[in-house]
């Protein structure tokens, strides 16, 4: 029996995360005895335990600010020189050009930068030192991928038309809406069936701008007193939130689930789905959150790439957190909730299809390669 493609990944840890998740998503739903994933990580993540079950290995290295160039260097040469991979599959945005070079050098043939994000929030002296890097993916990638047109143009720049448009497929069943487990979570949180939950799934960080959906929240919270709002994640801002909720008077009113494994199933407690961020790649929490029958609220800077269906309206970042609040209640006092399972697998999001798609690339990209050096060694 033939030895599946081990594709490379690099990322920066594998956590309960969006583009983590989507990865995740891939790699359970392809034929692992036709290709295989391992990891160059930089920190510990939650989905390391069930990578090993899966048979992918996880080589942990130090990030390129923590180590410095020359150790970066040494470090990364030593895992790909000793373990003759064909694909890399870097994630890292604009550090993908430095990874990308270096596996050039070490004879990767296939090299694949992918984009998942419109934006940085990098200070002055970063900002310069990733411009750079970014000018490098196009000289060392073979391959663009992007969850997003607006992330190929961010990323790619010049060469974002040689892009694939890879979809952030989900589970689409999974994510379904369950009367039964919307009764069961709601229980969990001690939440009436009447009362409104306003929810948010993403990391607790600046670009996710849950500090506004705060102030959106307290609006709501005045007009209509029996409500909740739920965040799910977890990030460096946490403290700094719930000072916030405290500040405001809300600790009874917001409550902070932490990360969990089971967004699925939160998503049914929810009735209506906030997502105030400052840029994204595409949003993967917000085709959850549509496939689910969830009437969603983001904000004008998400790529409009992400709406599947009728239920997602786009409002302003420049509107103040009452506008905000205000639309929230107009269109939830007329909304009708139904599960949207088979609109977005028929948009293209269906996650056994993605898989599909992305087990044949990396398949013919390695039989390409092993043909080339056959033939370049007769």
């Amino acid at each position: 029996m033939e030895k599946p493609i081990r594709v490379l990944h690099v990322i920066g840890s594998m956590n309960l995360a969006g583009a983590e998740t989507f990865i995740m998503n891939i790699y359970r739903n392809i034929n692992r005895e036709r290709v295989q994933f391992d990891f160059i990580v930089h920190n510990d993540g939650e989905y390391d335990k069930e990578i090993i079950r899966l048979g992918g290995n996880i080589f942990k290295i130090a990030s390129l600010a923590k180590s410095g160039y020359r150790k970066y260097t040494k470090d990364l040469k030593n895992i790909l020189i000793n373990n003759n991979y064909k694909i890399i599959h870097s994630h890292i945005n604009e550090s993908s050009g430095l990874v990308l070079k270096i596996a050039k050098e070490c004879g990767i043939p296939v090299r694949i930068s992918h984009s998942h994000s419109q934006g940085n929030h990098s200070n002055i002296l970063y900002k310069i030192i990733k411009l750079y890097l970014k000018n490098q993916i196009s000289k060392y990638a073979t391959n663009f991928f992007a969850c997003s047109y607006g992330a190929a143009k961010w990323l790619f720049r010049n060469n974002s038309d040689k892009a694939i448009i890879v979809k952030n497929g989900i589970d689409t069943k999974l994510f379904a809406f369950s009367p039964q487990q919307r009764e069961e979570k709601r229980k969990e949180f001690n939440l009436k069936e009447d009362t409104i939950v306003l929810g948010n799934v993403g990391r607790l960080t600046n670009v996710k701008n849950q500090a506004f959906l705060i102030d959106i929240f307290e609006g709501v919270n005045k007009k209509v007193h029996d409500s909740k709002l739920i965040i799910v994640g977890e990030g460096n801002l946490e403290g700094e939130l719930k000072n916030k909720v405290k500040k405001k008077n809300l600790e009874d009113k917001v409550i902070f689930t932490g990360s969990r494994q089971d967004v699925n199933e939160l998503l049914n407690a929810f009735d209506v789905f906030i997502f105030p961020s400052l840029y994204e790649g595409l949003g993967i929490a917000l085709i959850e959150a549509q496939c689910n029958g969830l009437l969603c609220i983001a904000s004008d800077s998400v790529p409009k790439e992400s709406k599947v269906t009728k239920n997602l309206v786009y409002i302003s970042l420049k509107k103040d957190s009452k506008y905000w609040s205000d639309v929230i209640l107009d269109k939830y006092n007329i909304y009708i909730r139904k599960s949207q399972e088979q609109r977005i697998k028929n948009a293209g999001y269906d996650i056994i299809e993605v898989a599909k798609q992305m087990e044949k690339f990396y398949i013919e990209k390695g039989k390409k390669y092993e043909e080339d050096f056959a033939h370049r060694n007769v």
